[in-house]
């Protein structure tokens, strides 16, 4: 049963944005896109094709502590996801440019994981609401 939330966010950078609604049951994204690339359409070496693609690239920072030969210290890292967009090659110019007018701006992504497919997380980072 999924159930559609009122005003669930209270980042007040997304409080009140129209069209921003999370429900019960969704995987999300919010961050500022740091870059776009791409890639044409082809063919692998055992011969599957693969289509062209539009690819979103958030970098998000990341602090852990590390410790190396008895030395620890807490260090910042940068962790790249990137969001794939499926398209034509006749499409991906158009694609392309429409993206990049999105780099530097804060979006939020409703996606959806593949049946079965796991993700690692920061249990200090799940919050129960």
């Amino acid at each position: 049963m999924s159930t559609d939330l009122k005003n669930p966010i209270m980042d007040k950078n997304l409080k009140n944005k129209d069209g921003v609604q999370l429900t019960e049951f969704g995987s999300y994204v919010y961050g500022v896109l740091d870059g776009v690339d791409f890639g044409a359409s082809g063919t692998l070496e055992n011969g599957q094709p693969y289509p062209a693609k539009v690819i979103l690239r958030f970098i998000f920072r990341v602090n852990e502590k590390k410790v190396s030969r008895g030395v620890e210290a807490v260090t910042s890292r940068s962790v790249v996801n990137n969001f794939r967009i499926n398209t034509t090659d006749s499409e991906l110019p158009n694609l392309v440019n429409h993206y990049n007018d999105f780099v530097g701006k804060t979006l939020f992504i409703n996606y959806a994981l593949a049946d079965g497919q796991n993700v690692v997380i920061n249990p200090d980072k799940l919050t129960v609401i």
